[in-house]
């Protein structure tokens, strides 16, 4: 496994901590990403200062303020950095099959990032 892939970062923000620590650990043992989960908005924007991640989660049920809100104030702080943020929602957030969002994240991460960000 390269060093890079290793070094690749998932930041899953959910206020749930039940559903979202089990969503983190299946990707955790799914994956060789590392996993950093934020459990409220301002958490979040703590980590997102100090590292940048590869991938950014966000349930749509935040407390306080919903995950489309959330991610449209993420895409301020961090324009055009290439970071793709995911929307988890009630159908397919942390209740659905975990397989299988976990497969199409690996996907995500795989391809994403052979793809430089843009610049300006």
């Amino acid at each position: 496994m390269s060093r890079q892939v290793s070094q690749k970062r998932v930041l899953l923000v959910a206020s749930d901590i039940n559903s979202g620590f089990g969503l983190s650990q299946a990707i955790k043992e799914a994956t060789p990403y590392q996993v950093i989960f934020a459990i409220n908005v301002l958490q979040a924007l703590k980590i997102l200062a100090a590292v940048q991640p590869h991938l950014v989660l966000v349930d749509e049920q935040l407390q306080g303020i919903d995950g489309a809100s959330f991610i449209d104030h993420i895409h301020s702080l961090l324009p055009k950095q290439g970071i793709p943020v995911v929307l988890l929602t009630k159908n397919c957030s942390m209740a659905c099959d975990q397989d299988f969002l976990v497969h199409h994240l690996q996907h995500l991460l795989e391809h994403t990032l052979a793809i430089p960000p843009l610049k300006g």
